[in-house]
């Protein structure tokens, strides 16, 4: 699994982990030299960690920060998961790139054609499907344009600090 996360075919890796192997996940990337071959392969290594309200989730992310000092480490603030809870001081950051993204909550009707399509977002924002009412399509793309533009502000973070960097020599 490692050697095709670090295949440089222009396509973005996603490993989507759950809780519980979260942490030896992290420990296998450790023991294999993940972090180190994906710098040498030129890669910018993110982990976004969704951000909860309870004070261990908090302390696995400083945890993740400090075990992978060399990562990119970035909380996405989910509002349908916080439920209008202040936590982003909770995820601290130190780099600009990790600003925490900010994910809106999908309003409820729209959820329900959201999970009744075979569409992801992405194809959903690109091309409207009949089966939805105009206006909650069009509702629904608003809501995905919001939360893409979250994705697009990090990358240009990211892009901006390697700026930076390269000028700092």
């Amino acid at each position: 699994m490692f050697d095709q996360l670090v295949v440089n075919d222009g396509v973005p890796k996603v490993v989507d982990i759950g809780e519980a192997w979260y942490w030896r996940f992290f420990s296998l990337c450790e023991e294999v030299g993940f972090v180190e071959e994906t710098r040498r392969r030129g890669f910018e290594l993110v982990i976004l960690f969704p951000a909860e309200t309870n004070a261990g989730a908090s302390l696995a992310y400083d945890k993740l920060r400090r075990q992978l000092s060399r990562v990119l480490v970035v909380a996405v603030l989910n509002e349908a998961i916080l439920q209008g809870r202040k936590v982003r001081d909770h995820y601290p950051f130190v780099r600009s790139a990790a600003v925490p993204l900010q994910i809106p909550t999908l309003p409820p009707a729209l959820k329900t054609h959201a999970e009744r399509s075979a569409l992801t977002f992405t194809e959903f924002h690109a091309k409207l499907p009949m089966s939805v009412p105009m206006g909650h399509a069009y509702e629904l793309r608003s809501w995905t344009k919001r939360a893409f533009l979250e994705f697009r502000e990090f990358e240009l973070r990211l892009l901006l600090e390697k700026l930076q960097q390269s000028l700092r020599g």
